[in-house]
């Protein structure tokens, strides 16, 4: 075991023989059985099925879907294809129904990860993106770095280079998040450099994934490696580092239980062999086609293909029910908005009602203001009309009285 593994996975150990809520218990096994996946797929079943009994036991939904997509995960690395993407599905329900979204995310890539395995490409980007874009949507980082590596393998295979080193770049950029994936990254960046002719490079990223694996006891991505590189000096005829190369990638892939890698090197060596020595390459022909059935056997397909159309029939059921709800969204908006507008068109009626009324009021009260002010007119012409008179005949009384009293006032000046 790698000394940086062997340090995470005694910490995990550690942990469980302290007193732990019986939540972070689930947890702690689950980690742990992830951490073997690479190098003891059996070990990450173990743990990930005693994960799975107490999550069930105390009703733990979350590490339920955690558990059972890790476990997934350890039978895709030993090739069983129909079992991974079973257990894969029903974690993706379990996340998919309480909006678990990390966990939601798990369960995409690694039914993804197994249509890769089956070469469906196309549909292992579909799901490969959907889980980047919930890992971006709670900005996980390890989970972005780790989809950008996915998405990056998945465009190498497809032979598109300029975007499998674009997303490969990002995953080197989140390096610190995917340390104990580093080796898979760098062997996405010596298949690129590989298919673009440049040996050196791409046997440089080649031998800085094997002892970055080594020093994580990762023997499944070890194996992998060495199957590429002798992939490519088959490719550049050069026989011997092709076998060499080859021959390490079978017996790491064996000591990881890891069937694709043991496929793609025995496959290779028994071709190589195959005019030079009919009896090794029997011998690695035989190796290759175990793996092969293992992987891709009739009955494994058959399983395969009814899980597939089932989990497509569930997201067409889910899509249908999406769109169902969209629908009824919009019929309440256009109820409600039709409820605003009657709402609206009764106020405005009432409001243009009372503003008759108001207007009505208003027209009274300014004819009596009008009849006011001509009565107040007409009695302030007839008060004026009054001082006039009044006026008049003081000042027609005044001489009078001088007639009246004039001989009187002589009687004074000439008495009798």
């Amino acid at each position: 075991m790698g000394f940086g593994q062997n340090k995470l996975t005694d910490s995990l150990k550690y942990l469980l023989r302290l007193p732990q809520e019986d939540t972070t218990r689930v947890l702690t096994l689950a980690e742990l059985g992830l951490q073997f996946r690479n190098s003891n797929p059996d070990s990450s079943i173990i743990y990930g099925q005693k994960a799975l009994a107490l999550a069930k036991q105390i009703r733990f939904q979350k590490g339920e879907a955690l558990a059972l997509s890790n476990i997934g995960l350890a039978r895709r690395e030993k090739g069983d294809l129909p079992g991974a993407l079973e257990l894969e599905i029903q974690a993706l329900q379990i996340a998919e129904e309480n909006n678990y979204v990390n966990e939601l995310a798990f369960g995409l890539r690694r039914v993804g990860l197994v249509y890769m395995d089956l070469r469906n490409y196309s549909v292992a980007l579909t799901y490969l993106y959907r889980a980047l874009h919930k890992h971006e949507s709670v900005q996980y980082e390890r989970g972005i770095a780790i989809e950008h590596m996915n998405l990056g393998m998945t465009y190498e295979y497809m032979d598109k280079l300029d975007s499998a080193l674009f997303h490969i770049q990002k995953a080197e950029a989140g390096k610190n998040y995917i340390e104990d994936l580093y080796p898979e990254v760098n062997r996405v960046f010596g298949n690129i450099y590989a298919k673009n002719g440049n040996k050196e490079l791409a046997l440089h990223y080649y031998n800085k994934g094997i002892r970055a694996g080594l020093k994580l006891n990762d023997f499944r991505t070890i194996s992998f490696i060495h199957a590429d590189a002798a992939g490519m000096f088959r490719r550049l005829n050069e026989t011997d580092s092709s076998i060499a190369y080859a021959k390490k990638g079978v017996e790491y892939g064996q000591r990881a239980s890891y069937k694709k890698g043991i496929l793609f090197s025995s496959t290779i060596l028994s071709e190589l062999y195959d005019s030079v020595d009919p009896k090794v390459a029997l011998h690695y022909y035989k190796i290759a086609a175990a793996a092969k059935d293992s992987l891709f056997g009739a009955g494994n397909i058959q399983t395969i293909q009814s899980l597939i159309s089932n989990e497509e029939a569930r997201q067409k059921e889910i899509e249908l029910a999406k769109a169902a709800y969209q629908n009824k969204l919009k019929q309440y908006g256009l109820l409600t908005g039709l409820g605003l507008f009657l709402i609206i068109a009764f106020i405005l009626f009432r409001n243009n009602r009372q503003k008759q009324r108001t207007n009505k009021v208003l027209e009274a009260t300014l004819d009596h203001l009008k009849a006011t002010q001509s009565q107040l007119i007409q009695s302030e012409k007839m008060a004026s009309l009054g001082e006039l008179t009044a006026g008049i005949a003081h000042e027609i009384q005044n001489p009078l009285n001088f007639v009246n009293n004039f001989p009187k006032s002589m009687k004074n000046y000439f008495p009798n």
